[in-house]
């Protein structure tokens, strides 16, 4: 079990790492929206090839992978739940690193979820 959490952990950090390039990338873009690619559909590709966006993107599959053998190894019912620690982990990464708000409430949904995470660790 103890190689599940190993790779459950590559997997989340990897996770939040590549949903902060991710937006990195789309501070660097400008934005998007779907009518843009309707107009011009080589705004896609001008996104997908913006280098933080790449290695976002490229984490994403990376991601896949070590999830299919997190999952060939344990209880989905189980290792799932410790996914949502990403989400936990992108809300504070998004203020350390980003620069992003941070209210009392927020936290608190990440106590929450990390709270959860516990009492599922403990069955």
């Amino acid at each position: 079990m103890t190689r599940v959490f190993i790779i459950l952990a590559i997997n989340i950090v990897s996770s939040v790492s590549g949903q902060l390039l991710l937006k990195l990338g789309m501070r660097n873009v400008g934005g998007f929206s779907l009518e843009a690619i309707t107009q011009d559909p080589l705004v896609a590709l001008r996104i997908v090839f913006n280098p933080f966006i790449f290695v976002g993107l490229v984490l994403y599959v990376v991601n896949v992978f070590l999830w299919f053998d997190v999952i060939s190894r344990a209880d989905l019912s189980y290792v799932y739940p410790f996914l949502s620690l990403s989400y936990a982990a992108v809300v504070i990464a998004s203020w350390l690193i980003l620069g992003e708000q941070m209210s009392w409430l927020r936290l608190l949904g990440v106590g929450v979820v990390t709270v959860g995470v516990y009492l599922i660790s403990r069955s």
